[in-house]
């Protein structure tokens, strides 16, 4: 509003339009990359109404007044532009650090210590025919916001997931672009190698639930072969990986387990954290 309504010499209105570009692109930055909280529409709305007038009566009386070059409004405006500056720049290192540290759950798994009796066959490698009665666990798998997804009994040590994750580099998880996960499916486990070789494994597909960012991701996930055997390479992503996070389905003493965990992704790649 000033480069165009104040009257200056064109090195003056030169340099409001370069504030304008900086101003601009900080802005663009803060509210593209930081999660704000969303407040009700008419707590937004008084905000903005009271800072448009804030600027607009300030416009106004500077327009009024002849423009005058004095030491102190240039000390002034320095002074708070370093200070908007600066604070623009914390904001966003807060948020970066936050992108790089943050847990971002893709699934909730609960084992909840319901068991049922399952007659299965199997043959271990290098030994007989198997017959025997299993117990196999209740285990319910849910979207972060509380969406039923599915229900599926496992028998074994251990329920694990088994997926596809996609990292990118630390520069984009830092301006928010989260790592992807694509959940392929749920298998049992064992304890022990033992335990391992001896009992029976069986895997399970639960479909996923298709998000609004889907779309975005399954073009990565076209492209996620090529990362993985190395056939390609790419300035913006880090690593592509199949990993897996195990999961009780009993304890110690063999007893049902009976907790919740939100299978997430980070910086590192696949990992956990219990439901409190």
């Amino acid at each position: 509003m000033l480069l165009v309504l104040e009257r200056k010499g064109w090195i003056g209105r030169f340099v409001d339009f370069l504030l304008f570009l900086f101003f601009s692109a900080l802005a663009w930055l803060i509210f593209t990359f930081v999660r704000w909280p969303a407040p009700p529409f008419g707590h937004a709305l008084l905000i903005f109404s009271l800072v448009a007038v804030l600027i607009l009566l300030s416009v106004l009386w500077r327009v009024r007044r002849s423009h005058s070059t004095r030491v102190f409004f240039i000390t002034l405006k320095t002074i708070l532009f370093l200070f908007v500056v600066v604070v623009a720049l914390s904001v966003l290192m807060m948020a970066g650090f936050f992108y790089v540290t943050e847990d971002r759950p893709v699934l909730k798994i609960t084992m909840t210590g319901n068991f049922r009796g399952e007659w299965v066959e199997w043959k271990p490698p290098g030994e007989p025919l198997q017959q025997a009665e299993l117990n196999a666990y209740e285990v319910v798998l849910d979207t972060p916001e509380g969406k039923r997804m599915g229900t599926l009994y496992a028998y074994g040590d251990q329920i694990a997931v088994k997926a596809k994750v996609l990292r990118f580099r630390p520069i984009l998880n830092v301006m928010g672009f989260p790592n992807l996960c694509d959940v392929q499916y749920l298998y049992n486990g064992y304890t022990t190698a033992e335990r391992f070789n001896h009992y029976p494994h069986r895997a399970q597909e639960i479909p996923m639930t298709k998000t609004p960012i889907s779309r975005f991701q399954e073009k990565f996930w076209n492209f996620w072969e090529d990362f993985y055997y190395l056939r390609k390479r790419s300035s913006l992503v880090k690593s592509a990986t199949q990993e897996s996070a195990y999961l009780p389905l009993v304890d110690e003493e063999g007893r049902a387990f009976r907790g919740s965990y939100y299978l997430t992704v980070t910086t590192g790649g696949l990992s956990s954290i219990p439901v409190h």
